[in-house]
């Protein structure tokens, strides 16, 4: 019965229902603002939101092109068609998950009017080197930390943050924009009373992911536990709640030690993946700032997918994350610039799995991670 998920959310029961009784509405704004060294801070519905929100202030005459990563998550893709702008996507190292080198420096251009750093499972993009592209040719970047938290200023004319499930503040849903002091304020919304249903759903949501349970909501096919949606028609007005605000300060609290926690887990994973040939880490330097996850790439997608279905046999749910590449996004050909051969994006849709590492993982569950891992590869070759 026990199953352990790819991911989790962290804040129990009681802490969301203090939250909901009792806290400052301020302290997470001043937190994240102290922190990352940005001037403002705006809520949003989603991350998603306050992209498309941005990019859309942005917009002008001339320059209607975004450079993404084409390997990232696909609400990037759907943000920039719900701004009315254009999509180049750019291949990415498999071993770095950032853009490979010379090819982001080629792809920005006059048309280009942002440029986002994705930063997959901590942080893994190369920020300067993304600023300096983006400033040869007049063009904005972001700060895409929807799984990194920014903890200094990357000197980045905006950044992304979200709030959903397996997020570094997993708040239940809703996301920021981070902003300089001389950039154009952004009109987000401010924290709103109510949503108690929406705190049910969380303290639900953190119950359904114990290992103890998990098997049970994960067989519910319309939960879509794990599906990834492109959805340009997102809701752009939901509002973001004062016991979420909440929340995200009391998290704030103990951060520090829920990523030296993440860290810990990654690095006792990370043996029974060397042992095993065939298969790498990618992007090691991640591991020291609290992945939300700890990616490895194997040997092929056939023997991926086969590890994979052996280790949800042994009570370990491994995910493969996005099931395509950006530019092989059904529908999206009309909204792309430039070519879609990229061959390192669809190296990694075929070779990349992650395994758990989030921070209430008991030390019997990490044994039992490693020990299936290193069964289901020997099961498999």
């Amino acid at each position: 019965m026990r199953l352990i998920p790819p991911v989790a959310v962290p804040a129990g029961g009681a802490l969301i229902a203090a939250s909901i009784l009792s806290g400052s509405d301020q302290a997470f704004r001043e937190h994240m603002i102290r922190e990352s060294g940005f001037a403002r801070l705006s809520f949003f519905p989603s991350g998603r939101a306050a992209l498309s929100r941005v990019l859309s202030r942005w917009k002008r005459d001339g320059r209607d092109e975004v450079v993404i990563p084409a390997y990232t998550c696909w609400s990037v893709a759907a943000s920039i068609v719900r701004a009315g702008l254009r999509i180049r996507a750019v291949d990415v190292d498999p071993l770095t998950l950032d853009y490979q080198p010379g090819a982001l420096e080629s792809a920005c251009g006059e048309r280009t009017v942002a440029v986002v750093a994705a930063h997959l499972f901590a942080r893994t993009a190369h920020t300067q080197r993304i600023a300096d592209a983006a400033r040869s040719c007049g063009a904005s970047w972001i700060d895409d930390a929807a799984q990194a938290i920014p903890f200094e200023f990357t000197g980045a004319d905006a950044a992304i943050l979200s709030f959903g499930r397996g997020k570094p503040f997993a708040l239940g849903g809703g996301g920021a924009l981070l902003t300089g002091a001389g950039g154009e304020a952004q009109t987000g919304s401010d924290p709103r009373s109510g949503g108690l249903f929406a705190a049910l759903q969380l303290i639900l949501t953190s119950w359904a992911g114990r290992p103890t349970w998990y098997r049970l909501p994960r067989a519910l096919p319309f939960l879509q536990i794990g599906n990834t949606i492109y959805n340009p028609e997102f809701d752009a007005d939901a509002p973001f709640y004062r016991w979420q605000a909440r929340l995200g300060a009391r998290q704030q609290l103990d951060w520090a030690t829920v990523a030296a926690r993440r860290s810990e887990h990654a690095r006792r994973l990370m043996p029974a993946v060397e042992r095993c040939p065939g298969w790498a880490i990618p992007a090691r330097q991640a591991v020291t700032a609290g992945p939300l996850r700890l990616p490895v790439l194997a040997p092929s997608r056939a023997v991926r997918d086969r590890t994979r279905a052996l280790l949800l046999k042994m009570g370990v749910d491994a995910s493969v994350m996005y099931p395509g590449s950006i530019v092989q996004i059904p529908g999206i050909e009309p909204h792309l610039a430039g070519g879609t051969d990229l061959p390192g994006a669809v190296e990694l849709v075929d070779r990349l799995m992650t395994l758990p590492t989030y921070p209430t993982l008991a030390p019997r569950d990490l044994q039992r991670i490693g020990d299936a891992f290193v069964t289901a590869v020997g099961a498999e070759g």
